[in-house]
């Protein structure tokens, strides 16, 4: 692998499912040595679908997505030589990642107060549903535990409808882009202090975090964020609205969109209408809007919706599927899908990250290790570096 901005940075990382090996593959794609611990029948997420039927350790394709670039090897934390081991990486570690149960690792003498007495410098970041303490700290959570708890799930869907819960593991991945960001800055001061830290990040607070602007309104107002569909109590047109063949995204907020939305929709008197004077207004008296906007959008396709607003400079979107996303010309542009070329599920795209990075190219990344694939090599570099120190 070429060099990259954290090339110097090495990571340790206990992670199982989603949060943890997240968080040390953001710091892996930009170049951290991340050496991932497994027990003997590897993580769980080695089952995460979507799982392919060759069946095995091998099988998930989200476990080689959130594991590229990693070195993997298989400790028994069970056993007194895998502990010895566990704490020898730790000492020639900057960062260490963990999300196992709670007091897994303190249990196996490889908690924070343990590494940091044989490391002062150390970085601990643990990862867990609500943190390491109050009151559901040792409570069995979920997906969908943390979704209802952190507060997002009351405020999605329709009004009349039951809450729903986000696609994906979002509060998972959440927690692990805070823990990366919390790992990387703490890593900084440790550096010029000499004295690293334990974090202690949580995925309902990270949800809770994401949330901020419902959260604060509420603190200001007592206006509870409740579900509408997509639309706004306060802003309008925005929404899903239905073209000849199929759904476009609008969202005319700023006061210069609305008027260029007049023009386009030949409206003159509404640039001087009461009724729809600010947003606000508009979604009180979205009827008035209605009228003309989805007789207008019924006759043309999503593609000459889209165009045309984004030729008056509109901001409205056809509704993406992954398909569509796969095929994207502005993420082609920029490069976005990568090739992980794995030994055992063979060649697929995988998402990049969010943002670029001058020098770092995406060609060379490294697949996700195979069950126990690094043990013996980092096992004898282990003994190089401790004949060093």
């Amino acid at each position: 692998m070429t060099y990259r901005a954290l090339t110097p940075l090495r990571v340790l990382e206990f992670g199982r499912d989603v949060a943890a090996p997240l968080c040390g593959k953001i710091l892996a794609d930009y170049g951290a040595e991340v050496i991932k611990v497994e027990p003997p029948e590897g993580d769980p997420a080695r089952r995460l679908d979507p799982v392919t039927g060759a069946g095995g350790p091998e099988a998930s394709v989200a476990f080689a997505y959130l594991n590229t670039n990693k070195r993997g090897v298989c400790i028994d934390l069970d056993h007194p030589d895998g502990r010895y081991l566990a704490t020898e990486l730790a000492k020639v570690s900057d960062v260490v990642i963990e999300n196992l149960e709670p007091g897994r690792l303190m249990e196996c003498g490889l908690g924070y107060e343990d590494l940091a007495t044989v490391n002062p410098r150390l970085v601990y970041t643990s990862i867990s549903p609500f943190g390491r303490t109050g009151p559901y700290a040792d409570l069995p959570s979920s997906e969908i535990v943390i979704d209802a708890l952190g507060g997002w799930m009351y405020g999605l869907g329709d009004a009349d409808r039951e809450p729903l819960r986000p696609p994906g593991r979002q509060s998972e991945v959440l927690g692990g882009l805070c823990a990366a960001m919390a790992s990387l800055g703490s890593y900084i001061g440790a550096r010029s202090s000499g004295i690293g830290d334990h974090l202690d990040v949580s995925c309902q607070e990270a949800v809770a975090w994401f949330l901020m602007n419902p959260t604060t309104v509420y603190e200001y107002s007592g206006a509870v964020w409740e579900r509408t569909g997509g639309t706004s109590p306060t802003n309008y047109p925005q929404g899903l609205m239905a073209c000849r063949d199929g759904m476009i995204a609008v969202n005319v907020m700023y006061f210069a969109e609305w008027n260029r939305l007049c023009d386009v929709l030949d409206q003159p008197g509404w640039h001087t209408d009461p009724r729809l004077a600010t947003p606000v207004d508009r979604a009180r008296n979205a009827a008035v809007i209605d009228a003309v906007l989805l007789p207008w959008l019924s006759k043309m396709t999503v593609d000459e919706a889209y165009h045309l607003a984004q030729a008056h400079k509109l901001p409205f979107a056809r509704v993406s599927t992954v398909s569509d996303l796969l095929n994207s010309e502005q993420l082609a542009a920029r490069g976005y899908w990568t090739c992980q070329r794995h030994p055992v599920l063979g060649e697929f795209a995988q998402p990049g990250p969010p943002f670029k990075m001058n020098g770092v190219e995406r060609d060379d990344d490294r697949p996700a290790p195979l069950l126990g694939e690094h043990t013996d090599d980092v096992s004898r570099e282990l003994g190089r570096l401790q004949g060093v120190m």
